[in-house]
């Protein structure tokens, strides 16, 4: 389990650099992961997607508490955790983060 500060205020962060800057030790794969906004969040906004996450163009919003699961599976069907990315409308924010490996 990691706990991930979004410092600056509609920004992308790659998930997996915010991930491995806490531990280098992270795979870039893994089975499952669940993705929690910060429960403190009050009306800010999380939003989950791929390189090209926007305001606008985003695959999933979270609100304060929320969390989102993905468990795509195993060996061909694992999750490529360098494919997610976070944007926040408020700075300071964090975001935790369980996963379950390979």
């Amino acid at each position: 389990m990691k706990s991930l500060q979004l410092a600056n205020a509609e920004q992308n962060y790659n998930l997996l650099t915010l991930m491995r800057a806490l531990d280098p030790r992270v795979p870039s794969n893994v089975e499952a992961i669940q993705i929690q906004f910060d429960v403190d969040g009050g009306g800010a906004r999380l939003r989950i997607g791929n390189g090209d996450l926007s305001d606008t163009n985003f695959g999933v919003l979270l609100f304060a508490s929320q969390a989102f699961t993905l468990e795509p599976g195993s060996g061909a069907n694992a999750l490529p955790l360098g494919d997610i990315f976070l944007r926040c409308d408020t700075a300071s924010l964090y975001v935790s983060v369980t996963m379950k490996l390979i």
